[in-house]
């Protein structure tokens, strides 16, 4: 709701396959995904983005972020690694320096 109320476009997705599949098809400017879901995670689809050549950038978000886990998405070319937590301007300040403001 934030995201729409800032005038961005939002897609949403239950599973990694979903998402996958979704954006075979289209083009996204970013990519905002949980660390963890099921079966695949916000890091499986932080590969599979990568893989099938995606320019759009991931950001991951988790309740359950650690130096390890922020280390490894960041290797594994995320975008950043946010906490649920984190206040709505930070949030959205964080969306800013990677996505352009909507028109």
């Amino acid at each position: 709701m934030l995201l729409r109320r800032e005038r961005h476009q939002v897609t949403e997705m239950e599973t990694v396959a979903d998402a996958v599949g979704r954006m075979k098809r289209e083009r996204y400017d970013l990519v905002i995904a949980d660390l963890r879901m099921e079966p695949l995670d916000g890091l499986d689809l932080l590969v599979l983005n990568r893989a099938r050549g995606s320019p759009a950038p991931v950001l991951i978000m988790t309740a359950y972020g650690t130096d390890e886990t922020r280390s490894q998405a960041k290797e594994l070319g995320a975008a950043d690694l946010i906490d649920k937590s984190l206040q709505a301007p930070l949030f959205l300040q964080k969306i800013r320096a990677i996505v352009p403001e909507p028109a």
